[in-house]
């Protein structure tokens, strides 16, 4: 809902208007809400919102037209920083056409409130200085719709790294960056390429790209070292960005004798890795059961049904992550300590998301007396979060580093008036 505030005082320019250069009606109407002030969503700011002040200029010399053009331009210089928090310099200026054609067009869907001062002539131009609040969930939200919160060069890529296991007696097994084709194997190689395209069907829809490296017998351009029926979590990344993904979903799905004769259960553990910072974006595991008498068909109905409910789940997450721009964020542990109880706790967690536009996540792991640990999801690493955290002015609070180490810092919090 949109609400209206008058500024009085700002009420005389309009007659002045008026009288010097006869606007009509209509101009009169159209020109009040650049002088009121203006809050998009309702009156108060949300929680994820971030202030901030920027001067437009506008070398105009209809004065409706340089106030239009000037709070314009302070309003795309203020959404501009905080994209740029959001996805950095570089991308900012690689993307910026894009910004500017399909972002800054959107401003009344993330800027929840603005005000304007009263245009300043200098010299032959005017300006205008603007505080505004802008949304971060909102802001993210539209980058993410135009993949520009996701931070990794390329397409997202996705590559599977799934084994399957028959464990009965006579079991057979499949990984297709360990073995090639053989007739001992194909039965298990078929399930494998049924599951990759119920991936694809997922996963495409959503812009990633599924890579099947069964069909394109990627087997042969695995290195020996990494051969292995067992991979490490360095060597799940490795092979990952060897193959140039994004994104590597390993696990296990493993068939064993169901209750009934011939029947197969299957228990599937999966996990996605973003293959830049070995990120955990996904995880699940399930149980699924089939009744036929027949192994082979029990283990085809099996995993048909069961991979299309995975695939689904695992996407999900997937592009929740992506959506809030955690891909490319660095994970990081703010440790707090002080005379603080639990309601001063979540105005930290609310303020560090909202005042740290490079925050994507901030999740509270361990809560005690005088300490609460958090870990967060933070662009730039956690050097980058500090200085930012140094430099930030908190409402009812302060807090000052105490120690930095690997990944983790140490924050002394101390409150000041009352909020």
């Amino acid at each position: 809902m949109k609400t209206w505030s008058v500024n009085w005082a700002q009420m005389p320019l309009l007659f002045y208007y008026e009288k010097s250069y006869h606007f009509t009606l209509m101009k009169i109407l159209f020109f009040i809400p650049l002088i009121f002030t203006f809050a998009a969503y309702g009156e108060g700011p949300s929680e994820d919102s971030v202030a901030i002040s920027a001067e437009g200029l506008s070398s105009s010399d209809v004065p409706a037209k340089a106030r239009s053009d000037s709070l314009k331009e302070a309003i795309n210089i203020g959404s501009l920083q905080i994209i740029t928090q959001l996805i950095g310099d570089a991308k900012l200026e690689k993307n910026l056409n894009i910004i500017k054609t399909k972002i800054l067009g959107q401003t009344s869907k993330y800027v929840q409130f603005y005000k304007a001062s009263e245009p300043n002539k200098k010299g032959s131009d005017t300006t205008t200085q603007v505080n505004m609040k802008i949304s971060i969930s909102s802001l993210r939200a539209i980058l993410a719709q135009e993949g520009l919160l996701y931070q990794s060069e390329g397409p997202a890529t996705v590559l599977p790294l799934i084994r399957l296991v028959e464990k009965k007696d006579g079991g057979r097994s499949y990984r297709w960056w360990l073995e090639e084709q053989s007739p001992e194997n194909s039965f298990l190689r078929d399930q494998e390429k049924a599951i990759l395209r119920q991936f694809d069907g997922v996963f495409r829809p959503r812009n990633f790209y599924l890579i099947d490296p069964v069909t394109a017998h990627h087997v042969q351009w695995v290195p020996d070292p990494y051969r292995t029926d067992v991979l490490t979590q360095e060597d799940i990344l490795w092979i990952g960005d060897f193959f140039k993904a994004q994104m590597v979903i390993i696990g296990d799905a493993v068939l064993e004798p169901g209750v009934v004769q011939g029947g197969a259960k299957l228990n599937v553990k999966l996990s996605a890795y973003h293959t830049s910072n070995g990120r955990v974006v996904g995880e699940i595991g399930q149980s699924f059961e089939s009744n036929s008498s027949d192994w082979e068909l029990s283990v085809a109905q099996v995993m048909k049904k069961a991979f299309a409910d995975v695939s689904r789940d695992l996407s999900t997450q997937v592009f929740e992550e992506w959506t809030r721009g955690t891909f490319g964020a660095t994970l990081v542990r703010v440790v707090l300590k002080g005379p603080f109880g639990y309601k001063e706790v979540e105005n930290f967690r609310q303020q560090i998301v909202g005042k740290m536009g490079d925050v994507k996540t901030i999740r509270e792991r361990r809560l005690e007396m005088g300490s609460a640990t958090f870990e967060v999801d933070a662009s730039g690493g956690l050097s980058n979060l500090v200085k930012r955290i140094e430099g930030a002015t908190f409402d009812g609070f302060k807090v000052t580093v105490d120690n930095q180490t690997g990944d983790e810092v140490t924050l002394r919090w101390a409150k000041v008036g009352s909020r």
